[in-house]
């Protein structure tokens, strides 16, 4: 059993075997092909074809996992059971599609101030500061039509004398 035979876990593999079977009492042989798994077995049928007997095996992905397993094929006859030839399998993926987040960063707070009025004795200052939504607001339903969730700003006004004042708080 050195060989190692490699098949698809998610598409149909057809295997096509050469098979003599000779003997003075000749009964209907019931051919199939076998894979072990490690709790139980697969028996596919193997039907005799112009090239040899042949089996489909579907895609066993909602089955088997993949990796190695045993393959054999065993031939009843006269209520009788031969095992004319085991293989080593490898059950494998045929096409495999990844994702993954690279970087999950919360996005930043932007706060921005502009001058509403240049007069120095009553000057008023917005605050304008978008605000990001929390992990708790990204998993709750939409909120309602008239403050979405994302576009939502938080709007202050106070007055103070200059505009220093409030740039050197920040």
């Amino acid at each position: 059993m050195a060989e190692t035979l490699n098949l698809f876990i998610d598409e149909p593999n057809e295997l096509s075997f050469d098979l003599t079977i000779e003997g003075t009492e000749m009964a209907k042989p019931i051919v199939r092909t076998v894979i072990e798994g490690s709790k139980f077995e697969l028996m596919f049928p193997t039907d005799r074809k112009a090239e040899g007997w042949t089996v489909t095996i579907p895609p066993l992905q909602e089955v088997l996992s993949t990796g190695k397993r045993n393959l054999r094929l065993e031939v009843v006859l006269n209520n009788k059971i031969f095992t004319p030839l085991t293989l080593q399998t490898e059950f494998s993926k045929s096409q495999i599609v990844e994702a993954r987040v690279i970087n999950n960063s919360e996005p930043n707070t932007v706060v921005k101030a502009s001058v509403v009025r240049a007069n120095p004795k009553d000057s008023a200052v917005v605050i304008s500061e978008k605000v990001s939504p929390s992990k708790s607001e990204r998993k709750s339903p939409a909120p309602t039509k008239k403050t979405p969730a994302r576009s939502r700003k938080k709007t202050v006004h106070k007055s103070i004398p200059t505009l220093e004042k409030i740039l050197q708080s920040l």
